[in-house]
């Protein structure tokens, strides 16, 4: 595994980064096989939980925090994820940097507040 270093030098040097290189750096996910895909739904579901834990620090109840993640990953679709896919580097909130580790994930995310909601109850 290279470290965060490695490939941040690759990529200011413009050298190919590879998909699995960036993501093992991104998810610090070097202790399983990248094309197991519960492991990446777990890294998801991981990272959605976090970002749920930044939008509901106002100790706002369950419903009203998968609510609030509903419109946060809409949002980052639509706005952010696009230009990151690009290689823009934007500067991002805690809950956007956690909701860009559930897309790097690689599989789908959800994006209702009924498919949100069991995510951050565990």
């Amino acid at each position: 595994m290279k470290t965060t270093f490695e490939v941040a030098l690759k990529i200011a040097n413009g050298e190919y980064v590879s998909k699995n290189e960036a993501l093992e750096v991104l998810l610090g996910c070097s202790g399983f096989d990248l094309n197991d895909r519960g492991a990446r739904i777990r890294a998801r579901n991981m990272a959605l939980q976090e970002a749920a834990v930044f939008l509901g620090a106002d100790g706002a109840s369950e419903w009203v925090i998968a609510e609030r993640l509903e419109h946060a990953v809409l949002r980052f679709r639509c706005g952010m994820w696009r230009r990151i896919k690009y290689g823009a580097i934007l500067p991002m909130t805690p809950s956007e940097r956690a909701l860009k580790k559930a897309f790097l994930s690689g599989v789908r995310i959800p994006t209702t507040q009924r498919r949100l909601y069991p995510l951050i109850l565990t």
